[in-house]
């Protein structure tokens, strides 16, 4: 067929590629079912789409409506539907899809996209908590969704998408994914969620905890864009985790040798603290060198003045003496305790001795009759005055008893005289040893006043030179990790320069994406200035010049926006393998002034002039709370419009 410029009032001529007349996928229609019964009723009219743009419109409030009704009628929950049947976990929050389930338990979606010419027809539970078993795909009728025998699975789908879009594609590896594109790696790119806002142009999904919430990381954004638009290969993508992990090196290095500068100012200031003036204006490790002669000399003299203190001890005859001291106290503890003990065993012996009283003992037992015994019949004891009273005699004198008292008496007198003695002379060694004492504990404190300062000044000297030593060390690892930032710095610049040959084979690609990005901001702006797009390690960066930056906010957007469309345009003509479909929820929500808005609407609608003998080569369904102009707001460009005014005019006929 015969290609047409883009633009006719482009700067470049962008033909559209002869084997991309067509999206490689598109939306045909969208319907809701109450079931997937053969008989389930039709929840509304479903709605239909072209390839070109589709637009989804809300009614015009003329004021005879309070409030606002052209919001939460259902046009985001209409895109997330279709990303839903496009391959996304889930389209809606805990909360509101409990409403939908419960005007719609058995409820279903059913999308009709076409792949490769062929219908495909999709159906996802909307009312059901376990979509991924429940959803279904056929290529051969709607109705065969029905039919349990001929229905396919859903992943049947997901699967002819991965190899029509990400097979063509190089393997390469998300980086923070740490795995290959999958085919719904793509779709936030295409379906950015309305709650970003247009924010950047990597940034498709806001956080959440919902799983079609949770979007890739930032970086690896970049590399999906890079690799959709052929700016990237398998080789180029090691080229930069090679640099990126060269730069991670290097920043790890950095913080090694700032934490090791910090660690050695802090030993600096313990190391010069007690070091003398002259030597602190040394540094490094001439500085740990000096400070160990300093401190190896210095504890030398103090060692050499403490011997010469012990080696004329004045306390050592003080504690020969003083032990003999003890000795003789010990002595006399020992003789006292000895007579102490033989006084005892003297009193024990005198008070054994017999004075009579055992006699006394039998004759109070013949008063009680308890003697009988002595005699060899009853009646003699009885002639004898048993039992009766008997005459008690005076006891004789014992001279023996006598002798035995006296010698123990005479003992215990001894003992006791030596023990006055002992105790006496105990007495005199106790306060000389006192005294002694005393002497000692001044002589000692006087010793010790001249020996404390050598132990003191020692002991610092041995810390200076741990200090020193400690020093040193520190400054020899610090050397060694500086003597690798020269290896690295030189291996960081060899691969910006193999990066830079790299990024020499995109040099025409990155021109063919740059001109259709120059065009689409001077059609979605109505200004002559233009834009660049820089490829980096980092990813991939569209800009425009000052004159698009000054405007703020909207201009952000607009530039943004240009990018997916130019992104989408360089596909037409050619270049990588997006699949020239695109779902846009509410721009003007991201603060587009109303001008821009309507250039931004008016560009999109333009682009199917570039194949006017047949139908669109691409898909671009945007849905909006603002009316387009009139040429717009009809057919074939709108679709659909909804709004809160009756129930049947939002989208699933209900409000939630």
């Amino acid at each position: 067929m015969k290609t047409l410029p883009l633009f006719d009032e482009a700067d470049e001529t962008l033909l559209v590629h002869p084997a991309r007349t067509e999206p490689l996928f598109w939306l045909k229609e969208v319907r809701f079912l109450h079931s997937l019964d053969e008989d389930a009723e039709l929840i509304r009219e479903p709605i239909t789409f072209r390839r070109g743009f589709n637009i989804i419109a809300t009614s015009k409030n003329t004021g005879t409506t309070a409030g606002s009704i052209g919001h939460s009628v259902g046009k985001s929950l209409l895109m997330r539907l279709i990303r839903y049947c496009l391959g996304e976990p889930g389209f809606i929050e805990k909360a509101p899809r409990q409403a939908i389930c419960d005007h719609f338990p058995h409820g279903y979606v059913v999308a009709t996209f076409v792949v490769g010419g062929v219908d495909w027809y999709v159906a996802r539970p909307i009312g059901l908590d376990s979509p991924s078993s429940q959803s279904f795909a056929s290529p051969t009728t709607i109705e065969s969704l029905c039919d349990r025998d001929h229905r396919q699975s859903f992943h049947n789908f997901t699967d002819l998408l991965h190899r029509r879009v990400i097979d063509p594609l190089p393997k390469i590896n998300l980086p923070k994914a740490r795995r290959e594109l999958r085919w719904p790696d793509l779709i936030g790119w295409l379906a950015p969620d309305q709650k970003c806002a247009h924010k950047s142009h990597v940034t498709w999904r806001p956080s959440g905890a919902e799983p079609f919430q949770r979007g890739l990381t930032i970086e690896d954004n970049h590399v999906i864009v890079r690799t959709t638009m052929d700016l990237l290969t398998v080789e180029d993508s090691g080229l930069i985790e090679a640099h990126k992990t060269l730069l991670s090196d290097q920043g790890k290095l950095n913080r090694s040798i700032d934490l090791q500068r910090a660690v050695i100012n802090t030993a600096l200031t313990d190391l010069i603290a007690d070091l003398p003036t002259q030597l602190q204006e040394f540094e490094g490790e001439i500085l740990a060198g000096q400070a160990l002669s300093y401190a190896t000399e210095e504890r030398r003299k103090a060692k050499n003045l403490l011997d010469d203190e012990l080696g004329g001890d004045p306390l050592e005859k003080w504690r020969k003496d003083n032990n003999d001291l003890q000795q003789s106290i010990g002595s006399l503890q020992t003789k006292i305790e000895q007579q102490h003990t033989d006084i005892a065993v003297a009193q024990a012996e005198l008070d054994s001795i017999d004075d009579g009283s055992h006699d006394e003992q039998l004759r109070s037992n013949a008063d009680m009759g308890v003697f009988c015994h002595l005699f060899a019949t009853k009646s003699k004891a009885m002639a004898s005055g048993c039992p009766g009273q008997v005459e008690r005699p005076k006891p004789d004198h014992n001279p023996y008893e006598e002798r035995l008292k006296a010698e123990r008496q005479t003992i215990i007198d001894n003992c006791q005289q030596r023990v006055r003695k002992f105790t006496k002379e105990l007495d005199e060694k106790e306060a000389l040893a006192e005294t002694a004492n005393q002497e000692y504990l001044d002589t000692f404190t006087k010793v010790e006043q001249r020996r404390q300062p050598l132990r003191r000044r020692i002991a610092k000297m041995n810390q200076i030179e741990r200090d020193a030593k400690r020093f040193r060390k520190l400054c020899e690892e610090l050397t060694t990790l500086q003597g690798k930032k020269t290896p690295l710095t030189k291996s960081i610049t060899q691969s910006l320069e193999t990066r830079r040959k790299a990024d020499q084979r995109y040099k025409t690609k990155r021109q063919t994406l740059i001109a259709c990005f120059n065009e689409a901001l001077r059609r979605t702006t109505g200004s002559d200035d233009r834009g660049t797009i820089d490829i980096n390690a980092r990813g991939i960066f569209p800009s425009s010049e000052v004159g698009f930056q000054s405007a703020g906010e909207a201009v952000g957007t607009s530039t943004i926006l240009a990018f997916d469309l130019a992104c989408m345009l360089a596909s037409m003509t050619g270049l990588g393998n997006h699949p020239r479909f695109l779902l846009d929820d509410s721009p003007r929500d991201a603060d587009l002034e109303p001008p821009s808005y309507q250039l931004l609407l008016q560009s999109i609608a333009d682009l199917e002039q570039l194949t006017p003998d047949t139908e669109p080569p691409f898909q671009y369904i945007l849905t909006t709370t603002t009316r387009p102009n009139k040429n717009l707001a009809q057919a074939p460009y709108l679709r659909l419009t909804l709004d809160r005014i009756k129930d049947e005019n939002m989208l699933l006929g209900v409000r939630f």
